[in-house]
């Protein structure tokens, strides 16, 4: 009677726990999603760094990843509750194959990862110093100007492998427009190491990330030339001069400064001395206020003899 009982009572419990299978199978089934570009992060670069190593090269950014979970679980989840990492503490001088280890949420598991390792190059690291250029915004309109006044540092240290730093053309200071007015302004920029083609530089470190500056937001006109030469034509010793300059050129100030302004003077040029063909840079009667714009370096008249 009591074996009869227990076995009852075993069974009752099989069945609802095979019921209670069915039910959520058939409720909350099993899916599979794929999640794209999960990235990857690098730690123990500190450990490289104490050795005097630095990373010059990931092969991988990213990776995909396809993973089961109930559907009550996956319908919840995106890209980033899931992570990548790497552990380079133990990475060496040269290329190093290393495990890429992803963490998924509780209740879900890894079926398949687009790479299982990734190659990561070490090197000898160095530190140097960089100049500091002021990188000017891309929105920046094509009537107006920036001048740089002054900035707290000219150059600053950066850390990295020896191949990375020898990719460093400078290191750009970077502002927003968002925070600029016409004339005057006091601002801080955003450092950023960058190559010969303005592109950023990754796994670089910089002493300075933000540095203080100074710099005058103006407004550009186009205006006219007024130019007087002395000595055109065929001159005494046989030989024929002529001279030409821009009909107009490029001028920089505040708004205030430019209004009513549609011509410069240039000074006078005596060309009659002139034996050969010359390039001679003209003197601007600039008003007050007003700067010859950094677009046009300089105003050339050019002298051909004959």
């Amino acid at each position: 009677m009591l074996n009869n009982k227990k076995f009852r009572i075993f069974l009752s419990i099989v069945i609802a726990i095979a019921l209670w299978v069915y039910v959520v199978g058939t409720m909350d089934p099993s899916n599979e999603k794929t999640y794209a570009s999960i990235p990857i992060e690098v730690v123990g670069e500190e450990k490289l760094d104490e050795i005097g190593l630095a990373i010059s090269n990931v092969n991988l950014n990213t990776i995909d990843i396809e993973v089961e979970a109930r559907n009550s679980i996956i319908s919840n989840l995106d890209d980033k509750d899931f992570t990548a990492v790497i552990d380079v503490s133990q990475a060496h001088k040269g290329v190093n194959e290393v495990k890429i280890k992803v963490k998924a949420p509780d209740g879900v598991s890894l079926k398949n990862q687009s790479s299982a390792t990734c190659k990561v190059t070490v090197e000898t690291q160095i530190k140097d110093a960089k100049k500091i250029e002021l990188s000017i915004p891309e929105d920046l309109s094509d009537d107006q100007e920036i001048e740089l006044v002054s900035k707290e540092l000219d150059s600053v240290y950066v850390t990295g492998s020896v191949s990375k730093m020898e990719e460093i053309d400078h290191i750009a200071a970077i502002i927003d427009m968002d925070n600029l007015q016409e004339g005057e302004n006091k601002l801080v920029a955003i450092l950023k190491p960058v190559d010969r083609n303005s592109y950023e530089l990754d796994r670089l470190v910089l002493d300075n990330t933000k540095i203080s500056l100074n710099v005058n937001l103006y407004q550009v006109k186009q205006v006219k030339l007024d130019f007087e030469s002395i000595g055109q034509g065929k001159g005494r010793d046989g030989l024929i001069r002529s001279v030409t300059v821009p009909k107009s050129i490029l001028v920089m100030g505040l708004s205030k400064d430019l209004e009513g302004i549609d011509s410069v003077k240039a000074e006078s040029l005596t060309i009659s001395d002139i034996k050969s063909d010359k390039d001679i840079e003209l003197k601007l009667d600039l008003p007050e206020g007003v700067k010859l714009s950094k677009k046009q370096e300089k105003v050339v008249a050019k002298v051909i003899v004959k």
